[in-house]
C-alpha cells in the first residue's frame, strides 16, 4: 500500500500531510458482542472512544482524568475529533495494536486499550499508551510477571489431562511489579516488586535448584537492597555505614579473604619477648593471666561475652586478638618448657649425688 516497489511481502508506505499525523498500521479488535453473541450496538466506530492505558484504566491525560479522549489518528487539531493532551508528543505511531470496549448503543465504540505501540523514535509500549523508554511494559495484576527472560529447561515437559500438547517450562528470570505478602518467597511483602529466578525443573516449572532469588525491599523486612552508594543490605533497613549488611545467617562455600591494614597484627609480642632477653613481661605472665581470669572471668585481650553481645565484634579485630592470645600462650608454654628443663637438670644432679 502506497508503494509500487514493496521491500517485503507486505509494506505500508505513507507520507502524512503537514499538520496531520496518521498512524501507520492500526489493528483494533472491537468487543461488540455479548456473551451469547448478540450485538451490543456499535461497529467499532470511525471516531473511537477514550484511550485507556492497558487494563489498569490509567489515562494519559490531564490530572485526575481516568480516560483521555483520543481519536484513532493522533491529530493535534482536527474538526469533529477530540484534542490530544500531550500523548506521545502528538506523534502518530508506526504500529498500534489495541482493543476497544463495546458501546451500549449504536455509534462509536467504547474506550480503547493500547496493547502494542511503536513510535517513530523507537519507543515501544506493551499495554502502555505513552511509552517512556525504548521498551515500556505494564503487567496484568498482582503476582503476575510483567516480563520473563529465559530458555527451555531440559526435561521440563508436563502433559495436562485432556491436552495432548505438552507444556514446556523454562529456566528464567521474571520481573513481578506487584507482589502479595508471601508470594514467591517468605520475605515478600504486599505491593513489593520482585525479581525471581527458576530453573524450571521443579513441580510445574517451580524452582528446584535455584541459584538466584532477589526478594523485594520493604522498610521493615527487606530482601536485597543496593543504595545509591553501592552499599548492599539483605533483610535489614540499611547497611549501618558498612558496604554489606545481612540480617541473619550467611554461608560461604569456599573461602573468604580479609585485607585490613588498619588492624595491627600482634607479632610485636614476639619482638618484645626477644628484646626482653626471652623473658615474659608482666601482662604475658601466667600470674597475670591467673589474676585477670579470677577478676574478670574471661581471657585477657579478648572482649567479654557481654561486650560482644552488646556491641558485636569485627572479624579482623577478633582474629588479631585471638592470635595475640595464642602468641602469649605459646610464650608461656616455651617459658614453662625452659623451667621444666632446669628442674629436670636439678633433679638429675640430685639423683646422681645419691
Amino acid at each position: 500500500m502506497g508503494t509500487a516497489l514493496p521491500e517485503g511481502k507486505a509494506e505500508i508506505r505513507y507520507c502524512p500531510p503537514p499538520l496531520s499525523e496518521h498512524s501507520g498500521l492500526l489493528v483494533t479488535r472491537v468487543f461488540c458482542h455479548g456473551p451469547l453473541g448478540t450485538s451490543l450496538g456499535g461497529d467499532g466506530g470511525a471516531l473511537g472512544g477514550g484511550l485507556s492505558d492497558g487494563t489498569t484504566g490509567e489515562g494519559q491525560g490531564l490530572p485526575n482524568s481516568g480516560v483521555v479522549q483520543v481519536p484513532h489518528y493522533f491529530t493535534p487539531n482536527t474538526p469533529l475529533r477530540f484534542p490530544i493532551h500531550s500523548i506521545n508528543s502528538n506523534t502518530a505511531p508506526l504500529l498500534w495494536l489495541k482493543t476497544q470496549d463495546p458501546s451500549m448503543g449504536r455509534g462509536p465504540g467504547g474506550n480503547d486499550h493500547s496493547r502494542l505501540l511503536v513510535l517513530p523514535d523507537g519507543r515501544t509500549g506493551i499495554n502502555v499508551a505513552n511509552p517512556r523508554a525504548a521498551l515500556d511494559v505494564r503487567g496484568f495484576g498482582q503476582n503476575t510477571p510483567a516480563a520473563i527472560f529465559g530458555v527451555r529447561a531440559q526435561r521440563s515437559s508436563f502433559t495436562m489431562a485432556g491436552n495432548p500438547l505438552p507444556q514446556q517450562y523454562t529456566k528464567h528470570v521474571e520481573v513481578v511489579p506487584d507482589c502479595s505478602q508471601g508470594a514467591y518467597n517468605i520475605i515478600t511483602q504486599n505491593s513489593d516488586l520482585g525479581l525471581f529466578f527458576t530453573d524450571g525443573l521443579g513441580n510445574e516449572g517451580s524452582n528446584q535448584n535455584g541459584a538466584l532469588v532477589i526478594g523485594p525491599w520493604n522498610n521493615k523486612i527487606g530482601g536485597l537492597r543496593i543504595d545509591n552508594f553501592g552499599n548492599i543490605s539483605i533483610g535489614c533497613d540499611n547497611t549501618f555505614g558498612y558496604k554489606f549488611a545481612v540480617n541473619g545467617s550467611a554461608i560461604i562455600k569456599d573461602e573468604i579473604l580479609i585485607t585490613n591494614k588498619k588492624v595491627t597484627w600482634p607479632d610485636y609480642i614476639f619482638h618484645e619477648y626477644l628484646q626482653n632477653n626471652c623473658q615474659l613481661n608482666d601482662t604475658s605472665s601466667i600470674n597475670y593471666m591467673d589474676s585477670f581470669i579470677k577478676k574478670y572471668k574471661h581471657l585477657p585481650f579478648i572482649p567479654s561475652a557481654y561486650n560482644i553481645n552488646e556491641n558485636g565484634i569485627k572479624t579482623s579485630e577478633l582474629l588479631s586478638q585471638l592470635t595475640k592470645q595464642i602468641e602469649v600462650l605459646s610464650l608461656q608454654i616455651i617459658d614453662l618448657h625452659h623451667l621444666l628443663k632446669k628442674q629436670q637438670i636439678e633433679i638429675d644432679k640430685l639423683a646422681n649425688n645419691k
